[in-house]
């Protein structure tokens, strides 16, 4: 398992994402997130600084640019809404949230920034016609041999999966790099697993 280290996460947010955008999302999320619960109530500017730096993470270590990109469980937005500030996805945003009423505010979030993405109410499991996708990421969903395989086929060859927590058990048929690292806002000790098809 590679070690990335401490990383800085509030430079790598800076790089990516202009400052101005940054602030938008988050006056955003937190005005939803009063009537709608998208993140936690204690979440602060310090804590969604280091959630979307999490988000950015990975970018670094897939292949980019990314033609169509699928979130599955995407809540108020993390991580979808970070790679789509970072400009990386070119083609389709697919936002797959279950409750409609999440589903409603990341759909009122995603028009307000201006953002090209399509929000979804629905689970995963019953989409259908789903192919060729480039990028599918999950943060806030729990990772299972089930889930994984369906995501595998919806990805497109030499596509990724990142899933943002450690590999769960029974995947060693898959192409996997599991990643740790310490942020130098946080120390706890974290894990980005991605799968490459």
């Amino acid at each position: 398992m590679p070690d990335l280290g401490i990383v800085d996460l509030g430079e790598l947010t800076a790089r990516l994402i202009p400052a101005g955008r940054l602030d938008e999302y988050f006056r955003l999320l937190m005005e939803h997130n009063r009537q709608v619960n998208l993140v936690s109530r204690e979440t602060n500017r310090a804590s969604f600084e280091r959630m979307v730096g999490e988000s950015l993470l990975p970018l670094e270590h897939v292949t980019t640019p990314v033609q169509d990109y699928l979130d599955i469980g995407a809540g108020g937005g993390i991580p979808a809404i970070p790679v789509l500030l970072a400009g990386v996805v070119s083609g389709e945003a697919i936002l797959v949230e279950r409750t409609v009423k999440k589903a409603r505010a990341l759909t009122s979030i995603v028009q307000q920034l201006g953002l090209s993405a399509v929000v979804i109410p629905r689970n995963f499991e019953e989409l259908d016609n789903l192919s060729g996708i480039d990028l599918v990421s999950l943060r806030y969903v729990k990772l299972n041999l089930i889930l994984l395989q369906s995501i595998f086929q919806v990805l497109r060859p030499g596509g990724s999966l990142v899933y943002y927590g450690p590999a769960p058990e029974n995947t060693c048929d898959f192409k996997v790099v599991v990643f740790s690292f310490r942020s130098a806002q946080d120390s706890a000790v974290k894990s980005i697993t991605i799968f490459q098809k």
